[in-house]
């Protein structure tokens, strides 16, 4: 199965330490790819309207309905964009551990 466009961070990303579980992990990021770019789209939305200010992953997913876990996972290619970073703030999730909080870049 070939994608003709497999470069992360516009694709998301795949891996694998065999031949087989790369070709299966390849198809899942094909599978997600057309929801992945909106999800990222959302996520970078919800930073630039709060912008300057931060966001944490949870804020993130509260804000724009995208579970926690998807958030997390459109963060790292945001960041290989250019279009969010970190910030040096903290704070706490709702199990009481310390996130980053996270930025548009404009």
């Amino acid at each position: 199965m070939q994608n003709s466009n497999p470069s992360y961070p516009e694709h998301p990303g795949f891996r694998g330490r065999t031949e087989a579980s790369k070709e299966t992990s390849r198809a899942a990021a094909d599978k997600i790819a057309p929801f992945a770019k909106t999800q990222a789209g959302k996520v970078l939305a919800e930073l630039l309207a709060v912008f300057p200010e931060g966001r944490s992953s949870e804020q993130i997913a509260a804000a724009t309905g995208i579970i926690v876990y998807s958030v997390r996972a459109r963060i790292p290619g945001l960041v290989d964009a250019g279009k969010v970073e970190a910030t040096n703030e903290k704070t706490k999730n709702g199990e009481g551990n310390t996130v980053m909080l996270w930025r548009a870049v404009k």
